[in-house]
């Protein structure tokens, strides 16, 4: 919750990479709400501001106010649904110089990287929203499955430290209670520290294990990663042309590119294509081309495979 006072002075400074001025509800737009979904900060938008400037030069704003109602609000709400995924954010009414204004606040998305219902990706910077690079776009998709996973991770050691600390208290109450019993019984101290020493040994077994499982966990996380990191490899070389205004025949030539490029890469000859690489790949084409269908994909991927593989 913002104070007035607070709000004044956001619109008495310059739009910058955390606020953004709209004159009207109709004028947001949902590439505005994912663009500061994508990007680190979050940030807000002021609706019933216009854009202005002083004698000297300098942007403020200037209150012109909005409408403030059920539909208005309905209506906000509506576009950050659209967003893919959807984006959670906090809509604030206000009263400034006899005005109804509205704060849109737009925290820094949990399941990044967002786009519009369009499959346009946008984030927020210098003031100013604009195209995620292919480049930047898996990095936030990194990202987003590194937190999902280091919390399962979080999660399964936990679970296994619990256990291996209800094992170790078993064996210490076990053990008190022989101690215990055998006061003053030396003819049986021998054979019971026999049965503790070998209680011991699979108790430290159980240790080893639990520590194999852990370096396993440790093991497939360096190779997801370095699988990802690898990815990062084929995107620069086309970078540019994913910059210049694209249609949809643009994007299934750099779809052929990227394709053409991990096959040369990763892929020696035919066996080495099992189902998993390919429905790997194919995914992560739809994951930074979601305005292609599956169906132009595959038929992409089909097409480098006989050009590549049938060269070889």
């Amino acid at each position: 919750m913002f104070s007035k006072e607070e709000i004044i002075k956001m619109i008495n400074s310059e739009e910058n990479k955390e606020i953004e001025f709209k004159e009207s509800i109709s004028g947001l737009k949902s590439e505005d709400i994912v663009a500061f979904a994508n990007s680190k900060g979050g940030g807000v938008i002021l609706i019933g501001i216009r854009d202005g400037s002083t004698s000297d030069g300098r942007q403020v704003g200037s209150v012109v106010g909005c409408k403030v109602n059920d539909s208005a609000r309905l209506t906000i709400l509506d576009k950050a649904q659209s967003c893919r995924p959807a984006v959670n954010l906090n809509i604030t009414s206000y009263e400034l110089d006899r005005k109804n204004i509205y704060l849109v606040e737009i925290p820094s998305g949990e399941y990044k990287p967002y786009c519009t219902e369009g499959g346009t990706y946008r984030i927020r910077a210098d003031g100013r929203k604009r195209s995620l690079y292919p480049n930047e776009l898996l990095s936030l998709f990194m990202e987003s499955e590194r937190e999902k996973f280091i919390m399962s991770f979080k999660d399964a050691t936990t679970s296994i430290e619990n256990q291996l600390e209800k094992t170790r208290a078993i064996i210490v109450e076990e053990t008190s209670k022989m101690a215990s019993a055998l006061t003053n019984f030396e003819e049986i101290v021998y054979p019971t520290l026999d049965s503790i020493e070998s209680s011991a040994s699979n108790a430290e077994s159980s240790s080893d294990n639990v520590e194999d499982a852990i370096n396993s966990i440790d093991n497939n996380i360096k190779d997801i990663w370095s699988v990802l990191s690898l990815s990062l490899h084929m995107l620069p070389s086309i970078r540019s042309q994913f910059n210049k205004e694209h249609d949809e025949d643009s994007l299934k030539l750099i779809v052929a590119e990227i394709t053409e490029k991990y096959l040369h890469r990763y892929i020696h000859n035919k066996d080495d294509l099992t189902d998993k690489k390919i429905k790997d790949h194919i995914f992560f084409l739809r994951i930074l081309f979601p305005v292609l269908n599956e169906k132009t994909i595959i038929d992409i991927w089909n097409r480098s495979l006989n050009k590549i593989i049938g060269t070889r």
